[in-house]
């Protein structure tokens, strides 16, 4: 059982999101979206992950692709745009093509969603559709593995269920499958003060359906070229040690695990989550330059550590 509760921890912590003229106040900038339909801008995403347990590195991965923004549909109120993988999903994923096969499913290459008329997030259109390929391509991998450690299906499947649950739902395929289109969108639709440091109170959203993380965040900038439209802004994000072991124990229960076992191994839990993003920009008319997002994770239980560390890049290209 510890095996798998290590192998859970990792999975959460991978799941693991959210105006350009100038003001005539020359200490305000405001992100605003100014697209057409036609738009289309290049982009490199590139996603490092390393992961350390008890102090030693277990894993290092990279992965990269080219991804084509376009403006396929625009109202008074809001735009539809394609983000193009320029591959399929299951080849973004690093899903082995033999599943792929097994599964029946034809490759998806592109996410549709919608924003605001300022680029603010909204959604993703064909989500149902990501969805049902994501669960299904689970139920072909549970049986894989099954399969190949002799462990038994349908233990594996309650163990399993509750990320199949957070990729069932529109939420969990935007905040896990698509993680750098909140990232892309970021800083559109909201106005600041250049030479201010806001410090609030954010929300992430809770996968298994209770209620939202609640975390300490902190914006400001480290660079300003009003002349050039141009601004480079920090994000950064602690979330509640408290709310996420809670939230641990809500996982390790739908899981399957006693009670007893539970305050076992959560006794002198602990988890730290914090995020340090940067977002450079041109806020007129709108172009991510870069993006760098880092979210560090710390868990320790049972006398045992795991560090992750995730981070997503997006570059303009043309």
């Amino acid at each position: 059982m510890k095996t798998r509760i290590w192998i859970s921890i990792a999975l959460l912590l991978s799941c693991a999101a959210m105006l350009s003229a100038q003001s005539a106040n020359d200490s305000m900038i405001a992100y605003v979206s100014y697209w057409e339909v036609g738009d289309t801008l290049h982009f490199e995403v590139t996603k490092v992950k390393k992961q350390w347990r008890n102090g030693e590195l277990q894993e290092q991965d990279s992965s990269s692709y080219l991804a084509t923004f376009s403006v396929i549909d625009s109202t008074a109120d809001s735009y539809t745009i394609s983000w193009d993988y320029g591959k399929s999903l299951t080849e973004e994923l690093g899903v082995h093509q033999d599943l792929i096969r097994m599964a029946g499913l034809e490759p998806i290459s592109q996410i549709i969603y919608t924003t605001s008329e300022l680029g603010e997030f909204q959604g993703i259109e064909n989500w149902e559709e990501i969805s049902q390929w994501t669960t299904m391509m689970l139920d072909q991998l549970m049986e894989s593995q099954a399969a190949q450690d002799s462990i038994d299906l349908e233990a594996f499947g309650q163990y399993m269920q509750p990320f199949i649950d957070i990729f069932s739902t529109r939420e969990g395929v935007e905040s896990l499958l698509a993680a750098e289109l909140q990232f892309f969108h970021f800083p559109f639709g909201y106005e600041f003060n250049v030479y201010d440091t806001l410090s609030y109170q954010d929300e992430l959203p809770n996968m298994l359906g209770g209620a939202p993380f609640t975390g300490e965040a902190q914006i400001y900038f480290d660079d300003v070229q009003m002349d050039q439209d141009y601004s480079v802004m920090i994000k950064t994000l602690s979330l509640e040690p408290e709310q996420m072991i809670r939230f641990m124990k809500d996982l390790f229960s739908s899981m399957g695990m006693s009670d007893a076992e539970m305050e076992l191994q959560m006794s002198q839990a602990r988890l730290d989550i914090s995020d340090y993003n940067i977002f450079e920009y041109l806020y007129y008319p709108g172009i991510p330059i870069n993006v760098i997002a880092t979210r560090s994770s710390y868990f320790e239980m049972a006398g045992e550590d795991m560090q992750k560390i995730d981070q997503t890049f997006i570059r303009w290209i043309d």
